[in-house]
């Protein structure tokens, strides 16, 4: 019988022979010889207990594994074609008593190889986003010939067209970026799958941040309220927590000794030779100056903190230069100033380029 083959059995080594142990491997080895002796079912289950009765009649649970593997092996064999009828059916039942296999023992092996020919084919349904009614009765004929019950196959079909959608939302926010034409893409797949969007709450706040960040490179970007006093017509478009640094100089006093000679002219008595000089080095470093809050605004930089507060005209600004989490804004007089911060820095240069370049 198909799919096994006839093969030696194991032949005891020096330990067995001595203790005279029984090369329990044998049993599978045997069951299938007499597999594959057998042209067509029925199988004789009386083989078993006579297989079993050389062995102590017991099977060592570190070798049962081996007789699902050959229950496994004659499944998938019987499902090549996708597709389980009446008699495979009786000879896998027949198979399953004959090596005194429960249900329990066997239910996952069926499922596995079953949910892995459903989800192949279902792959390939979907491989355009679309599920179409010839392709909803193709699916449920191969549920029907492979026996599944239609809450298993749901389940399945769920599961991959979830995974469908995750994969198109992963390749819509690889740039950093949700777009509304790429947002109604996932909505329209999503519908043609049948499934609703299950999204995480950490998937949801981040598909949020990438169609702000979209929002605000491309369309109208919005404004807030905020509880600092405007000037006419001025809207205020984002606002986060950051230092302020500026440059200042600093002095290091640096001593230097030259060479020094030590004479020893008589005892209790020393002459020294050399010269000593103070060199003060003075350098520029940027130093904090305040910590507090930053607003971007239509008209200009905002920045208030305990120590005072400051402006910064958009027309005052040469040029940015950006750094990790760090932003240095060249003014075209004055101090410049290097703004460093812990949260939504991106967020704070998108919208300060945008203005700036408009």
């Amino acid at each position: 019988m198909k799919p096994f083959r006839k093969s030696e059995l194991k032949k005891p080594n020096f330990f067995d022979k001595l203790f005279k142990k029984k090369v329990y491997s044998n049993i599978s080895i045997e069951l299938r010889n007499y597999l594959a002796g057998l042209e067509k079912p029925p199988i004789d289950r009386n083989v078993f207990k006579e297989i079993l009765n050389k062995y102590n009649g017991v099977i060592p649970p570190k070798h049962l594994s081996e007789i699902l593997e050959i229950y496994k092996e004659y499944f998938k064999y019987c499902l090549q074609d996708n597709h389980l009828d009446d008699s495979e059916f009786e000879t896998l039942r027949e198979l399953k008593i004959f090596l005194q296999l429960r249900d329990k023992q066997t239910q996952l092996i069926e499922e596995n190889i079953t949910s892995d020919i459903y989800k192949k084919e279902i792959s390939k349904v979907l491989s355009d986003h679309n599920l179409s009614s010839e392709e909803r009765e193709f699916l449920e004929k191969l549920r029907s010939n492979l026996r599944m019950s239609e809450t298993f196959a749901e389940k399945i079909y769920s599961s991959s067209a979830q995974e469908l959608v995750n994969k198109v939302i992963k390749k819509s926010i690889a740039d950093g970026r949700l777009s509304p034409d790429e947002e109604n893409e996932i909505i329209e797949i999503s519908k043609n799958l049948g499934v609703s969007l299950s999204l995480s709450e950490q998937t949801k706040q981040d598909l949020d941040y990438y169609r702000y960040v979209w929002l605000i490179e491309n369309g109208e970007i919005p404004s807030i309220e905020v509880d600092i006093k405007l000037q006419k017509d001025e809207e205020c478009y984002f606002y986060e927590d950051c230092s302020w640094n500026e440059l200042r100089k600093t002095t290091k006093i640096v001593n230097y000794g030259g060479i020094h000679l030590n004479y020893k002219i008589v005892k209790g008595v020393n002459l020294k030779f050399g010269s000593t000089a103070v060199f003060p080095i003075s350098t520029e470093e940027y130093k904090q100056i305040d910590v507090g809050t930053i607003y971007i605004t239509n008209k200009r930089l905002i920045f208030m903190g305990p120590s005072g507060n400051k402006t910064i005209n958009f027309n005052k600004i040469l040029d940015v230069r950006l750094f990790p989490n760090e932003l240095l804004i060249e003014k075209d007089s004055g101090k410049s100033p290097l703004l460093i911060f812990k949260n939504n820095f991106e967020i704070f240069t998108i919208i300060l380029r945008r203005i700036i370049s408009e």
